[in-house]
């Protein structure tokens, strides 16, 4: 497995832009930018899979600054990480 530092990138998870964006919410292992947020209802209370929604970031910080503390606190680093797996090792993993 090959492991890239991506340093303080951050990039939306649905459509690759977003940094400048307030506020976003975390989906599963996907960061969402607030345009996307937005669009998609996912910070409404009554939106339909609230269920799924990890965290909704804050309106008043940029997805960029929301990120990077998001990241701080669960992994230690504001840093990225992108991990990439030859196939061969997903085939032995899933054997």
């Amino acid at each position: 497995m090959e492991i890239i530092d991506i340093d303080e990138k951050v990039h939306c998870d649905f459509c690759n832009e977003g940094e400048d964006s307030m506020g976003g919410v975390i989906v599963g292992s996907n960061a969402v930018c607030g345009k996307c947020t937005k669009k998609y209802e996912y910070d409404k209370p009554d939106y339909k899979y609230a269920d799924e929604i990890g965290v909704i970031f804050d309106k008043k910080k940029t997805f960029k600054e929301n990120v990077l503390q998001y990241r701080e606190l669960m992994y230690g680093s504001r840093n990225g990480t992108i991990e990439i797996m030859p196939f061969s090792d997903f085939e032995e993993i899933n054997t």
